[in-house]
């Protein structure tokens, strides 16, 4: 083996001496490296044991604020609900201010109106007297004269003595029928109207009482208008008496316009002398023919 060159061999002490100086450096740095890292190992404990006694203390903090959270949200909805019971009083009592504000006006108008009804009412009774009459009157006429009518007919015997009467004994049928068929057709046409005046003021007044009670009903405080109620009460008890009233001369009607029927039909079924036997010829009326 050939000796080591000069320059060779100080190379290889200087490298030798920058590996041992290297060496030296790299172990300074790793007891440096070292003790940082315990170092940071003794605040990582530290830190860890901090953290784990802080944790307890941190979510007790943070159930009371959750508490305390729910707390404000449960006064929050008990003081919704208090606004909300306080907007319905307020509301009912705008209604009542309301309610009591009409009461005074129905009770302030109230006398003009019922006063109007009243006179109303008095027209429609004095027109049902009226009609009343008429159709009892007429009713009587017509029976009387159907009566002796049928008794004439009671009395003829159609195979030994037929019925016959004169023209103008029929005449006098016919136009007494022709009366009566014109009574018929006005006193319908008045009992009409009459029956649709009692009906809609009836309707009327029930619809009145109805509204009355359904802002007395929806009313928190009573409402004075008690006496106008019992006096349209009574209003509407008249108008039925008056109405019933009614009815019953619509069915003495229908019983007239039945015997009407009856005198119509005897009357038409009854034969004059003129147009059954026609009579012998005068002298002078047998000279004129003859000729």
């Amino acid at each position: 083996m050939s000796p080591i060159a000069p320059r060779t061999n100080s190379a290889l002490t200087a490298l030798k001496e920058k590996s041992q100086d290297l060496r030296r450096e790299v172990s300074f740095q790793s007891e440096v490296l070292g003790a940082e890292l315990l170092a940071l190992h003794s605040k990582y404990i530290a830190h860890k044991e901090y953290q784990e006694r802080l944790l307890p203390e941190s979510l007790k903090e943070l159930d009371d604020i959750f508490i305390r959270w729910d707390q404000r949200l449960a006064r929050l909805e008990e003081w919704q609900k208090r606004i909300l019971i306080l907007q319905q009083e307020k509301k009912g009592l705008s209604n009542t201010v309301k309610q009591l504000a009409w009461a005074e006006r129905i009770t302030s108008r109230g006398d003009g109106v019922l006063h109007t009804i009243e006179h109303r009412l008095a027209r429609i009774e004095h027109h049902e007297e009226a009609l009343h009459e008429q159709i009892t009157e007429s009713d009587g006429k017509l029976r009387l004269q159907l009566t002796q009518l049928q008794d004439l007919y009671n009395r003829s015997n159609p195979k030994t003595r037929p019925l016959m009467v004169s023209r103008s004994r029929k005449q006098r049928e016919i136009d007494a029928f022709r009366h009566h068929r014109q009574f018929n057709e006005l006193f319908g046409r008045d009992l009409k109207r009459q029956r649709d005046r009692i009906r809609i003021m009836l309707a009327r007044l029930r619809q009145a009482l109805a509204n009355l009670n359904k802002r007395a009903s929806s009313s928190l405080a009573p409402l004075p208008i008690r006496g106008f109620e019992d006096k349209l009460r009574a209003m509407i008890i008249q108008a039925e008496y008056h109405r019933t009233s009614i009815l019953n001369d619509a069915l003495q009607y229908e019983a007239y316009r039945h015997a009407l029927k009856c005198f119509q039909g005897l009357i038409d079924s009854l034969p004059c002398i003129e147009d059954v036997y026609k009579g012998q010829p005068s002298v002078w009326e047998r000279l004129f023919s003859s000729n």
